[in-house]
């Protein structure tokens, strides 16, 4: 997200850090990613190596893991969201996620498609996690950033102390 702050500097909101970060950034929140399924695929918690097997397109059927004989519906962000970066650098680790993974274009349609799908997977902040949707793994906290081009003053400077609290 950028905001253009009149007579200042653009803030960028970015979850996690990115690679290079070359400009002045302020944390103002934190925020837990979550592992999430449609409660029918009849587990209770998968481990990390069995979330990056389903990811990867190795597992096909909730069955094959000890859970319902459904099939696996993967969830993901699309690759330039920051969220997306975070969960190919965390969880994935850099690997190849399954080429029949469905894209969310918002946290709200992430929660919506894993909610609506009995064998769909996907990762939400926790704050998002709503409604039909079963919490299997927590990946972990990361840091929401504000980011400026310049080092911020006046109004720019406060508004970034308020968001800070």
């Amino acid at each position: 997200i950028s905001i253009d702050y009149p007579g200042s500097t653009d803030i960028s909101l970015r979850l996690g850090e990115p690679d290079k970060l070359e400009n002045t950034s302020f944390q103002i929140d934190e925020v837990e990613l979550l592992v999430v399924t449609h409660p029918q695929i009849g587990l209770s918690s998968l481990s990390l190596d069995q979330i990056r097997e389903v990811y990867s397109g190795r597992v096909r059927s909730w069955g094959e893991m000890g859970g319902n004989d459904v099939p696996i519906e993967v969830w993901v962000f699309a690759d330039g969201e920051d969220v997306q970066q975070v969960i190919d650098q965390t969880l994935l680790e850099g690997m190849r996620v399954s080429s029949s993974a469905k894209v969310a274009i918002s946290a709200q349609d992430m929660s919506d498609s894993v909610g609506l799908n009995p064998g769909a997977i996907g990762i939400l902040p926790r704050r998002w996690k709503a409604g039909n949707t079963h919490e299997i793994f927590s990946i972990g906290n990361f840091p929401v950033l504000a980011i400026t081009g310049t080092k911020p003053d006046g109004d720019l400077e406060r508004l970034l102390a308020c968001l800070q609290k």
